[in-house]
Parts: C-alpha cells; sequence; structure tokens
C-alpha cells in the first residue's frame, strides 16, 4: 500500500498536481494570478523565486477560465525581475478588453525569456491608443527566446511578441528584443503592426522571425517592425503583410536613428507605398547590395 501511495506522488509531482517546497515557482493557474496581483500591487514576487531570484514556470500552464485577465505590470507598476518560462507552453489565455498596456505582461522592466504561447489564446485591445502585444505590451528590458502563435488583435500599435520597445532616458538599459518568433497573425485598426513588434524607438530587435500575417488600416504595417527606429538585425518575413499607407516586408516605415542589418522578406506586401524591405524610408537612408540600411540624420520620434 505504501509503495503505490509513494509511487501516486511521483506520478502527480510528474504532472503538476503536486508542487515540490524545494522549488518555488509557478506551476499553476492560481499560482499565476497570485503572481500578476503580487506584481500590479508593487510588491516584490518572493514567494515565486527561486535561490538566483528567478521566477519560472514549472510546466505547462492553462488559463483558460481565468476569469478576470489582466498583464502582468503596468505603466506605475512593472515588472522588474527574471521571468523564465522554460519554453512550457501557455495555452487558453484570453485577454479582451481595454488596456493602455495590454499582453501576458504588461510592462516589463526586466528580463523575459523562454516563453511559448500557444494559437488557443487571444488578446484583444479596444483602446484606442493602447499598445498590445501577446508577450509584453510595452518593454524597457530585455524579451528573448520566446515564441507565440496567438491571434493579436488591436485599435493602436500592435505587436505579434511586443507591442512597443523603446528606450528610457534615465536609464541605461537598450531595450531588447532577440531570438523570438512570431506565428500567430496580428491586426490592427490603429497607428502601427509588426509581426514582431509594433513600434521600436531607439532599441533592438535581433535575430527574431514573423511566420505570421500582418493587417493594419493604420499607417504602417511590417513584417518585424511596424514603424521602426532601431536597430534590427539578422531578422526575416515569411507570411504576407497588407497595410493601408506604409508596408514593408521587414519595416513598415524607418525614422532615424533607425538601422536595419542582414534582414530578409520572402513574402507578399500590399499598401499605397510599399517596399520588399521598407515601405518608407523617413531618414534618406541609403541601400547596399546585402540590403543593410543606416540613418545617420537624428530626429525624435
Amino acid at each position: 500500500m505504501r509503495k503505490i501511495v509513494a509511487l501516486l506522488g511521483v506520478v502527480l509531482l510528474l504532472t503538476g498536481c503536486l508542487r515540490n517546497a524545494d522549488e518555488p515557482g509557478i506551476y499553476n493557474k492560481k499560482d499565476w494570478e497570485a503572481f500578476v496581483a503580487t506584481i500590479n500591487a508593487g510588491e516584490a514576487p518572493t514567494a515565486w523565486q527561486d535561490a538566483d531570484g528567478v521566477v519560472r514556470l514549472r510546466g505547462d500552464l492553462n488559463l483558460k477560465r481565468w476569469k478576470n485577465p489582466r498583464p502582468a505590470g503596468t505603466n506605475k507598476m512593472p515588472f522588474e525581475g527574471v521571468f523564465d518560462g522554460g519554453m512550457y507552453t501557455i495555452s487558453g489565455l484570453r485577454m479582451v478588453g481595454e488596456e493602455p498596456c495590454m499582453g501576458l505582461f504588461g510592462v516589463n522592466r526586466g528580463t523575459i525569456r523562454r516563453l511559448h504561447l500557444k494559437a488557443n489564446c487571444r488578446l484583444e485591445n479596444s483602446a484606442e491608443e493602447g499598445i498590445t502585444g501577446s508577450v509584453c505590451g510595452v518593454n524597457y528590458g530585455r524579451i528573448e527566446h520566446c515564441e507565440s502563435a496567438a491571434e493579436v488583435i488591436g485599435a493602436g500599435v500592435v505587436g505579434g511578441i511586443v507591442g512597443r520597445i523603446q528606450s528610457d532616458p534615465a536609464s541605461a538599459v537598450v531595450p531588447l528584443v532577440s531570438r523570438c518568433t512570431n506565428r500567430g497573425k496580428v491586426r490592427c485598426t490603429g497607428v502601427s503592426a509588426g509581426g514582431v513588434v509594433g513600434w521600436s524607438s531607439r532599441a533592438k530587435v535581433v535575430d527574431s522571425k514573423n511566420l505570421g500575417a500582418v493587417v493594419c488600416s493604420g499607417s504602417y504595417a511590417g513584417g518585424v517592425v511596424g514603424l521602426n527606429g532601431g536597430l534590427v538585425r539578422g531578422c526575416e518575413n515569411q507570411a504576407p503583410i497588407r497595410g493601408r499607407d506604409y508596408a514593408g516586408g521587414v519595416a513598415g516605415a524607418n525614422r532615424a536613428p533607425g538601422e536595419l542589418q542582414e534582414v530578409g522578406n520572402s513574402a507578399p506586401v500590399q499598401a499605397e507605398t510599399i517596399g520588399d524591405i521598407v515601405g518608407e524610408d523617413f531618414a534618406r537612408s541609403y541601400v547596399d547590395e546585402d540590403i543593410l540600411y543606416k540613418y545617420y540624420q537624428h530626429v525624435e520620434l
């Protein structure tokens, strides 16, 4: 009998039904809800941090019956730690409403890595000036090795992974999106939409890929970045892009001090003004045979 009980305990532990007290982290929806509430209250998530101070997802997370879904982190109370998803999957997320910054994380000033959102996730932000991304709405920190197949819809700025990535004048940190892949549809009725990032301002988007269709009835639509004002390097788009004013296979438009290096597009682009790589170059860049763009004129975004 004791052997049966012990075996049952091992099975439950492996399937995530029981937690190991020696391994703090997020094991289930209840943990996630408490974690979000803690971050949005401006408190440290110590209950879920390991010895290195990292909050870790300990297994696949189903958020299907999350009654009042809210992003983790706000403009006033951003996430500032390290979150490691361990490449476990997040499924069933349905976040619909009006948020200034919508995503699994609303505002990030820390590091988010190795998250994977499944295709049955959907985020829809009807706020006219809202910023929406599947992993994060607004990123001032680092987002690395994340994948998403979620559908992302917004009325402001929309990105498949991150809505907007931008530097903070008060910080020396250069915000980063690195080695991320979007597979989900991106739809925008507002300013800008990108397969990976909706709007980049003095930040870096590197080694990332878009495989999801982008449709924007606003100004800018890009396969990787909708409106770019930072560095885009080693990125590619493989999905159709459709915009109204400006659309490009990699960026809908570029403004100084933007720079694109070693980028590529293999999908059709539609809009009033289009480019296989860039829809419109407002900074009067030059283009060399390696598809390298450099902008020298400094313009405030």
